[in-house]
Protein backbone atom coordinates (compact mmCIF):
# COMPACT_ATOMS: atom_id res chain seq x y z
CA UNK A 1 0.00 0.00 0.00
CA UNK A 2 1.59 3.58 -0.67
CA UNK A 3 2.19 5.06 2.05
CA UNK A 4 0.74 8.56 1.12
CA UNK A 5 -2.91 6.69 0.37
CA UNK A 6 -5.59 7.72 2.75
CA UNK A 7 -3.80 10.75 4.00
CA UNK A 8 -6.24 13.68 2.44
CA UNK A 9 -5.25 16.16 0.10
CA UNK A 10 -1.58 16.76 -1.49
CA UNK A 11 -1.33 20.14 0.02
CA UNK A 12 -2.03 17.88 3.72
CA UNK A 13 0.13 15.27 1.99
CA UNK A 14 3.23 17.21 1.21
CA UNK A 15 2.72 19.02 5.17
CA UNK A 16 2.68 15.87 6.55
CA UNK A 17 5.60 14.80 5.24
CA UNK A 18 7.86 17.82 5.44
CA UNK A 19 6.55 18.42 9.41
CA UNK A 20 8.27 14.53 9.84
CA UNK A 21 11.76 16.20 8.51
CA UNK A 22 11.60 19.38 10.95
CA UNK A 23 15.08 19.64 12.67
CA UNK A 24 15.09 23.70 13.36
CA UNK A 25 17.93 24.86 15.24
CA UNK A 26 20.23 21.67 14.21
CA UNK A 27 23.74 22.52 12.04
CA UNK A 28 22.88 20.53 9.03
CA UNK A 29 27.08 20.73 9.20
CA UNK A 30 26.87 18.77 12.46
CA UNK A 31 23.97 16.58 11.05
CA UNK A 32 25.77 15.76 7.60
CA UNK A 33 28.82 14.23 10.25
CA UNK A 34 26.35 11.69 11.41
CA UNK A 35 24.36 10.78 7.99
CA UNK A 36 25.09 12.18 4.80
CA UNK A 37 22.25 11.78 3.77
CA UNK A 38 20.72 14.23 6.00
CA UNK A 39 20.74 17.41 3.51
CA UNK A 40 17.73 15.94 2.10
CA UNK A 41 16.21 13.83 4.89
CA UNK A 42 16.39 16.90 7.42
CA UNK A 43 15.10 20.38 7.15
CA UNK A 44 17.45 22.92 9.45
CA UNK A 45 15.18 26.38 9.14
CA UNK A 46 12.04 27.47 8.75
CA UNK A 47 13.05 30.03 5.55
CA UNK A 48 13.61 26.21 4.09
CA UNK A 49 10.74 24.80 5.39
CA UNK A 50 8.51 27.22 3.61
CA UNK A 51 10.40 27.44 0.35
CA UNK A 52 10.33 23.78 0.09
CA UNK A 53 6.55 23.73 0.69
CA UNK A 54 6.01 26.52 -1.61
CA UNK A 55 7.87 24.56 -4.67
CA UNK A 56 6.05 20.98 -3.66
CA UNK A 57 2.92 22.73 -3.79
CA UNK A 58 3.28 24.02 -7.11
CA UNK A 59 4.61 20.55 -8.43
CA UNK A 60 1.98 19.56 -6.96
CA UNK A 61 -1.03 21.58 -8.68
CA UNK A 62 0.75 20.47 -11.83
CA UNK A 63 0.62 16.85 -11.31
CA UNK A 64 -3.18 17.11 -10.21
CA UNK A 65 -4.37 19.48 -13.37
CA UNK A 66 -2.15 17.32 -15.79
CA UNK A 67 -2.37 13.84 -14.87
CA UNK A 68 -5.51 13.74 -12.09
CA UNK A 69 -2.78 12.70 -9.62
CA UNK A 70 -4.14 12.20 -5.63
CA UNK A 71 -1.25 10.89 -3.60
CA UNK A 72 2.34 11.86 -3.78
CA UNK A 73 3.34 8.57 -4.94
CA UNK A 74 0.95 8.90 -8.03
CA UNK A 75 3.14 12.39 -8.16
CA UNK A 76 6.66 10.76 -8.12
CA UNK A 77 6.68 9.49 -11.77
CA UNK A 78 6.25 12.85 -13.35
CA UNK A 79 9.02 15.03 -11.19
CA UNK A 80 11.43 14.94 -14.35
CA UNK A 81 8.85 16.13 -16.50
CA UNK A 82 7.81 18.93 -14.55
CA UNK A 83 11.32 19.70 -14.13
CA UNK A 84 11.91 19.69 -18.05
CA UNK A 85 9.03 22.19 -18.43
CA UNK A 86 11.34 25.09 -16.58
CA UNK A 87 14.23 26.58 -18.97
CA UNK A 88 15.94 28.78 -16.32
CA UNK A 89 18.84 27.20 -14.39
CA UNK A 90 17.49 28.82 -11.28
CA UNK A 91 14.06 28.05 -10.96
CA UNK A 92 14.90 24.42 -12.08
CA UNK A 93 17.55 24.05 -9.57
CA UNK A 94 15.57 25.27 -6.87
CA UNK A 95 12.17 22.67 -7.69
CA UNK A 96 14.81 19.93 -8.49
CA UNK A 97 16.23 20.50 -4.53
CA UNK A 98 12.64 20.92 -2.72
CA UNK A 99 11.94 17.73 -4.32
CA UNK A 100 14.57 16.07 -3.00
CA UNK A 101 13.65 17.03 0.08
CA UNK A 102 10.04 15.85 0.04
CA UNK A 103 11.24 12.36 -1.91
CA UNK A 104 13.91 12.22 0.38
CA UNK A 105 16.33 11.50 -2.60
CA UNK A 106 19.35 13.44 -4.16
CA UNK A 107 18.02 16.31 -7.04
CA UNK A 108 20.53 14.26 -8.97
CA UNK A 109 17.73 11.18 -8.85
CA UNK A 110 16.00 13.44 -11.17
CA UNK A 111 16.96 14.57 -14.91
CA UNK A 112 20.27 16.37 -14.73
CA UNK A 113 18.67 20.54 -14.60
CA UNK A 114 20.76 23.57 -17.01
CA UNK A 115 23.49 24.93 -15.32
CA UNK A 116 23.57 28.08 -13.45
CA UNK A 117 25.33 30.54 -14.66
CA UNK A 118 26.26 33.87 -13.14
CA UNK A 119 24.05 36.62 -14.99
CA UNK A 120 25.65 39.47 -17.42
CA UNK A 121 24.96 43.10 -17.92
CA UNK A 122 23.12 43.15 -21.15
CA UNK A 123 22.73 45.51 -23.86
CA UNK A 124 19.94 47.43 -22.81
CA UNK A 125 21.68 48.09 -18.98
CA UNK A 126 25.10 49.54 -21.18
CA UNK A 127 23.43 51.74 -22.79
CA UNK A 128 21.80 52.98 -19.82
CA UNK A 129 24.95 53.06 -18.13
CA UNK A 130 26.18 55.47 -21.19
CA UNK A 131 22.99 57.94 -20.21
CA UNK A 132 24.48 58.42 -16.62
CA UNK A 133 26.34 62.12 -17.22
CA UNK A 134 28.77 60.81 -14.26
CA UNK A 135 30.33 64.08 -14.09
CA UNK A 136 26.80 65.76 -13.33
CA UNK A 137 26.08 62.43 -11.10
CA UNK A 138 29.33 62.15 -9.06
CA UNK A 139 28.13 63.00 -5.27
CA UNK A 140 25.70 60.46 -5.95
CA UNK A 141 27.59 57.61 -7.43
CA UNK A 142 30.48 58.00 -4.61
CA UNK A 143 27.66 57.77 -2.15
CA UNK A 144 26.52 54.54 -3.53
CA UNK A 145 29.83 53.31 -3.60
CA UNK A 146 31.07 54.30 -0.50
CA UNK A 147 27.96 53.13 1.25
CA UNK A 148 26.44 50.00 -0.66
CA UNK A 149 22.74 51.20 -0.22
CA UNK A 150 20.17 49.82 -2.53
CA UNK A 151 18.00 52.15 -4.58
CA UNK A 152 15.02 51.88 -2.69
CA UNK A 153 16.78 52.61 0.57
CA UNK A 154 18.82 56.18 -1.60
CA UNK A 155 15.16 57.35 -2.17
CA UNK A 156 14.33 56.47 1.40
CA UNK A 157 17.50 57.90 3.72
CA UNK A 158 16.42 60.57 5.71
CA UNK A 159 19.20 63.29 6.73
CA UNK A 160 20.65 62.60 10.14
CA UNK A 161 21.11 59.02 10.00
CA UNK A 162 24.42 58.35 10.60
CA UNK A 163 26.24 56.83 13.58
CA UNK A 164 30.18 56.53 14.72
CA UNK A 165 31.85 53.51 16.18
CA UNK A 166 35.50 54.22 17.41
CA UNK A 167 35.74 56.71 14.64
CA UNK A 168 34.09 54.95 12.11
CA UNK A 169 31.16 56.47 10.06
CA UNK A 170 28.46 54.27 9.75
CA UNK A 171 24.83 54.80 7.57
CA UNK A 172 22.09 53.94 9.72
CA UNK A 173 19.41 51.96 7.49
CA UNK A 174 16.09 51.71 8.68
CA UNK A 175 13.98 50.69 5.58
CA UNK A 176 16.31 47.94 3.93
CA UNK A 177 15.48 44.81 2.43
CA UNK A 178 12.17 43.13 4.17
CA UNK A 179 12.08 46.08 6.35
CA UNK A 180 15.06 45.12 8.34
CA UNK A 181 16.95 47.94 9.66
CA UNK A 182 20.79 47.89 9.38
CA UNK A 183 23.95 49.89 9.77
CA UNK A 184 26.72 50.00 6.91
CA UNK A 185 30.29 51.10 6.71
CA UNK A 186 30.92 54.37 5.34
CA UNK A 187 34.12 53.21 2.97
CA UNK A 188 36.60 55.77 0.97
CA UNK A 189 39.33 57.98 1.79
CA UNK A 190 38.83 60.33 4.38
CA UNK A 191 37.86 63.27 2.12
CA UNK A 192 35.02 60.55 0.52
CA UNK A 193 33.88 59.65 4.10
CA UNK A 194 33.79 63.15 5.24
CA UNK A 195 31.69 64.18 2.19
CA UNK A 196 29.42 61.11 2.86
CA UNK A 197 28.97 61.84 6.45
CA UNK A 198 27.96 65.80 5.31
CA UNK A 199 25.80 64.59 2.71
CA UNK A 200 23.95 62.37 5.43
CA UNK A 201 23.73 65.36 8.09
CA UNK A 202 22.33 67.65 5.34
CA UNK A 203 21.25 71.01 5.54
CA UNK A 204 18.18 72.53 8.26
CA UNK A 205 14.60 72.02 6.82
CA UNK A 206 16.07 68.75 4.56
CA UNK A 207 14.11 65.90 5.38
CA UNK A 208 15.66 63.08 2.54
CA UNK A 209 19.29 63.13 1.86
CA UNK A 210 18.67 62.85 -2.08
CA UNK A 211 15.49 64.08 -3.43
CA UNK A 212 16.24 62.57 -6.71
CA UNK A 213 17.85 59.05 -7.61
CA UNK A 214 19.00 58.80 -11.20
CA UNK A 215 16.33 56.31 -12.52
CA UNK A 216 19.46 54.68 -15.10
CA UNK A 217 22.30 54.76 -12.54
CA UNK A 218 23.50 51.03 -12.42
CA UNK A 219 22.92 51.14 -8.62
CA UNK A 220 23.89 47.31 -8.11
CA UNK A 221 26.79 47.51 -9.94
CA UNK A 222 27.92 50.40 -7.52
CA UNK A 223 27.23 48.07 -4.70
CA UNK A 224 29.67 45.52 -6.32
CA UNK A 225 32.34 47.91 -5.69
CA UNK A 226 31.37 48.50 -2.29
CA UNK A 227 31.33 44.85 -1.32
CA UNK A 228 34.55 44.12 -2.85
CA UNK A 229 36.64 47.11 -1.41
CA UNK A 230 34.93 46.44 2.17
CA UNK A 231 36.02 42.62 2.03
CA UNK A 232 39.55 43.49 1.18
CA UNK A 233 39.44 45.81 3.90
CA UNK A 234 38.47 43.16 6.20
CA UNK A 235 40.20 39.88 4.74
CA UNK A 236 42.90 37.88 6.01
CA UNK A 237 45.60 36.27 4.66
CA UNK A 238 43.43 32.17 3.90
CA UNK A 239 47.16 30.75 3.99
CA UNK A 240 46.89 31.43 7.95
CA UNK A 241 43.64 30.49 8.36
CA UNK A 242 41.88 27.47 9.52
CA UNK A 243 39.42 25.61 6.92
CA UNK A 244 36.30 26.13 9.07
CA UNK A 245 37.21 29.59 9.01
CA UNK A 246 37.36 30.00 5.03
CA UNK A 247 34.45 30.01 2.92
CA UNK A 248 34.69 26.90 -0.52
CA UNK A 249 32.72 27.87 -3.18
CA UNK A 250 30.36 25.38 -5.25
CA UNK A 251 28.59 25.40 -8.76
CA UNK A 252 30.62 27.34 -11.56
CA UNK A 253 33.08 29.00 -8.78
CA UNK A 254 34.58 25.70 -7.36
CA UNK A 255 38.10 26.23 -6.77
CA UNK A 256 37.69 29.58 -5.20
CA UNK A 257 38.05 30.44 -1.41
CA UNK A 258 37.15 33.26 0.62
CA UNK A 259 37.71 34.82 4.57
CA UNK A 260 33.85 33.44 5.57
CA UNK A 261 34.23 36.26 8.50
CA UNK A 262 35.06 38.72 5.79
CA UNK A 263 32.06 37.42 3.43
CA UNK A 264 29.49 37.93 7.23
CA UNK A 265 30.68 41.37 7.08
CA UNK A 266 29.84 42.33 3.77
CA UNK A 267 26.81 40.03 3.80
CA UNK A 268 25.69 42.10 6.84
CA UNK A 269 26.11 45.75 5.48
CA UNK A 270 24.69 44.81 2.13
CA UNK A 271 21.51 43.61 4.08
CA UNK A 272 21.66 39.85 2.79
CA UNK A 273 21.56 37.34 5.63
CA UNK A 274 23.49 34.60 3.22
CA UNK A 275 27.21 33.90 1.90
CA UNK A 276 26.60 32.77 -1.36
CA UNK A 277 24.18 35.92 -2.22
CA UNK A 278 26.97 37.42 -1.71
CA UNK A 279 29.68 35.27 -3.46
CA UNK A 280 27.55 34.87 -6.21
CA UNK A 281 26.27 38.09 -6.95
CA UNK A 282 29.30 40.28 -6.00
CA UNK A 283 32.19 38.74 -6.73
CA UNK A 284 32.06 38.55 -10.74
Amino acid sequence: MSKYQNRGSLVYQIKNELDKKLAIGTSRHDLKKIDKNAAYEKITSWGSYKNIMQKSNVFARFCKDNYGCKTLDDCRPYVNVFLASHENAHTAKGYANALGNLYSVPSTDFIKTPERTAPTKGREQSQRDASVDREANKDLIDFVRGSGLRRHELENLKTGKIDFKDGQPYVVVEGGKGGKPRIAPILGTPEQQNAIVAKIEGNPGQEKVWEQVHTKLNVQSLRRNYCQNLYRQYARDLSQLHYKEKYFCRGENVGKVYDKAALKICSEALGHNRLDVVVNNYFR
